[in-house]
């Protein structure tokens, strides 16, 4: 089934509506001082208050993704989905508590507290230093998110396949080999040619556009886990159905998702 980049931006922004709506459920920002400028800030700061900003960075990324590839632009495309998968593992690891008594664990308010911390401490001035974080390490979020009750995919898949997924895309940002050669497009009379104005006209468009439809799905997912948590019914419901439209008419995410792994196997 062919996938349009104007299904993901029209999915995107029916995304972006349920998102937006879902602020009614915090208090708004206000503006304080903060280290002598003023900034918006949150006077109740918690985990749902994280998940629910996750999703917002989350669909920004997303509709720069659609910027992007309509450009031609693959290599940005892939940072962008890099950085979504971290926005969503963020709130599929805070969808649960993990700890032995019901609680948090200490990975998970590690990560909350982490969030919030603001970047410089002090007086401003032109020697600052921001402070340490005691960042989760992603493997942990990983594997906590594996151990979540009713994930569709056994733990073990779950935890390679989050990591397989985040190596990959990792190359589009941090400027790996393997991905910068992607670009080439073979040599020319006087020189080496690489795409440096986009990827337009290139198998890689359609690769991106199914690949990117893939991440719309997921923050779609992280969106409703939100709403959910909100107790918000009527964006949850509203979510599920373009969720499941999606679904229908581009074929994201049909399918059993322990089945569609047991064949991705075999093909190896």
């Amino acid at each position: 089934m062919t996938i349009s980049l104007e299904q993901i931006a029209e999915f995107t922004s029916q995304l972006e509506g349920s998102v937006h709506r879902l602020a009614r459920h915090f208090e708004p920002p206000r503006f304080v001082d903060v280290n002598g400028f003023p900034q918006f800030r949150h006077a109740h700061r918690n985990d749902l208050l994280l998940s629910f900003l996750k999703c917002i960075r989350a669909v920004s990324a997303l509709n720069a993704s659609v910027v992007l590839l309509r450009n031609g632009f693959v290599q940005e495309v892939g940072a962008q989905c890099r950085c979504i998968d971290e926005f969503c593992e963020d709130v599929f690891f805070l969808a649960t508590p993990l700890g032995t008594d019901g609680s948090y664990s200490v990975e998970q308010s590690r990560l909350v507290e982490e969030f919030f911390q603001e970047e410089f401490p002090g007086n401003p001035g032109p020697l600052m230093q921001s402070q340490p974080r005691a960042r989760v390490p992603r493997d942990k979020v990983r594997a906590g998110i594996a151990r979540i009750q009713g994930m569709p995919i056994n733990p073990s898949d779950a935890n390679q396949l989050y990591r397989v997924l985040g190596r990959t895309f990792s190359g589009y940002v941090h400027g790996a080999y393997v991905h910068i050669m992607e670009m080439y497009s073979g040599p020319t009379l006087d020189r080496c040619r690489f795409f440096t104005s986009g990827m337009s006209g290139t198998p890689r468009i359609p690769q991106f556009t199914e690949c990117l439809a893939n991440y719309a799905y997921k923050v779609a997912a992280a969106a409703e886990i939100v709403a959910r948590r909100c107790e918000d019914n009527e964006i949850k419901t509203e979510l599920e159905v373009e969720r499941v439209r999606f679904e229908e008419t581009t074929g994201v995410g049909a399918g059993d998702a322990e089945d569609n792994l047991k064949k991705a196997k075999k093909r190896q």
